[in-house]
């Protein structure tokens, strides 16, 4: 706006000072010059007061469903409501700039139309976009005069809404012999474990009355401690997943990101996937590792509602055929790290519902911390099938490794995500967006 008031008072200026060149000069070229700041006025005043009245703006998008990481073509389809069409558009889709952080080139979202039209259309590339729900993002239009001197613009919002669900592993933690950690190291207490019936998963401490024939002597054995096979409960069993968001999971200490870019932020480091980026890396690969398992369970999983649950949630989320588990995946668009309760306050609160013998329980974190183990070594007294993934080194080896050891000896399994579960590298910069 303050430009176009620039613009307009130089014309005067110009129209001015000409003007009175031809009155004290006179003659036939300095009677042209004074007339032509008048029809370089005429003609922007026409361009602005008779120009685009109301504009509407649709996107549409290519691949239909995009996933984390995706590259995606944005089309934009321009119509003139009312007023005489523009001359010239120029389109810049602040959906762009909400992806900016990702190496998209700097053209990205902007369009140049020309011509006398109506209906102006055309498709813009970005290179990568985040893991977001994108809504209630406005695109500006800019229109003028053929001489592009005087301008308008118009910021139009629209009604698309592009969700962008999280990116699944490329493999699951049970099927990889890879360790917790440094896993040229040998990984030491994080080594993980291989999904098999007599897997610890589905074991807890002997309970008086328990019969004899449900005790896993071999196990036994080796903890010192009598353990007895989890009963499957027959029908539809609900299986339950927790995904932690409190930050204090997911952060590491300065010792263990030497040499690593670190931000305040939430921003992706370039490092090698066996090198641990910032605290928004980890969480980023717990949200995938949680669209993972609710494919997995929603496609190969036995009969039985999905739970699903996270700190930012007031409840748990019922999630039923492939219905439910599209909505499963918007809520996990939408999480952000930092926000909510935490994990083990998110137990306490869904207790009722996990309590009962047989059930499955997930929960996808970061690090171990003592007041998650906890609330997991309820689970398993309660007779609950409880697993733990974590994507998030140990803090301290010794803490940790002993949280481990103690999960697993009373039932519940605990394994480890690592970069190289995600598959193909992410770029640098890449943040979750939420608009």
């Amino acid at each position: 706006m303050r430009s176009g008031i620039w613009r307009w008072a130089a014309a005067l200026t110009a129209t001015g000072l000409l003007t009175a060149w031809y009155l004290w000069r006179g003659g036939a070229s300095s009677f042209f010059l004074a007339l032509l700041p008048w029809f370089v006025m005429l003609q922007g005043a026409l361009a602005l007061w008779c120009g685009p009245k109301r504009m509407k703006v649709v996107r549409s998008w290519e691949p239909d469903r995009p996933a984390d990481g995706d590259g995606l073509a944005m089309k934009l389809t321009v119509t003139c409501l009312s007023g005489l069409p523009p001359l010239w558009l120029h389109v810049e889709d602040e959906l762009a700039a909400e992806v900016s952080l990702v190496r998209n080139s700097g053209r990205a979202g902007k369009l140049y139309f020309s011509g006398f039209s109506r209906v102006y259309s055309g498709t813009y590339h970005m290179e990568e976009i985040n893991r977001g729900i994108y809504e209630n993002i406005a695109v500006r239009l800019t229109w003028g005069d053929a001489l592009g001197w005087f301008k308008r613009s118009l910021r139009v919002e629209t009604e698309d809404i592009l969700i962008v669900p999280p990116r699944p592993l490329s493999s699951y933690p049970s099927q990889t012999p890879e360790a917790y950690g440094d896993h040229e190291s040998g990984g030491g207490p994080y080594r993980q474990q291989a999904a098999a019936p007599s897997a610890p998963g589905r074991l807890r401490p002997y309970m008086t009355g328990d019969p004899l024939r449900r005790i896993h002597w071999k196990h036994s054995a080796k903890t010192g401690t009598l353990l007895t096979r989890i009963p499957e409960e027959q029908g539809n069993v609900p299986r339950y997943l927790l995904l932690g968001t409190d930050e204090a999971d997911y952060a590491v200490p300065r010792d263990q990101v030497d040499g690593q870019r670190r931000s305040a932020g939430k921003e992706r480091s370039a490092a090698a996937p066996a090198a641990w980026a910032a605290e928004a890396d980890r969480f980023e690969l717990a949200v995938s590792a949680a669209a993972s398992w609710l494919q997995r369970e929603a496609r190969y999983g036995k009969p039985g509602e999905l739970l699903l649950s996270h700190g930012g949630m007031d409840g748990i989320a019922a999630l039923s055929g492939y219905e439910g588990l599209a909505h499963g995946m918007e809520l996990l668009a939408g999480v952000d790290l930092g926000k909510g309760m935490s994990a083990e306050a998110v137990l306490e609160r869904d207790w009722p519902e996990l309590s009962a013998q047989g059930r499955s329980v997930t929960v996808i974190t970061g690090q171990l911390r003592p007041g998650l183990t906890e609330a997991a070594l309820r689970l398993a007294e309660a007779g609950v099938s409880a697993e733990l993934w974590c994507a998030c080194p140990p803090a301290g080896a010794e803490l940790d490794g002993a949280l481990a050891s103690r999960l697993r000896q009373h039932g519940v399994a605990v394994f480890g995500l690592t970069p190289r579960h995600l598959g193909l590298p992410r770029k640098e910069g890449a943040e979750h967006a939420s608009a």
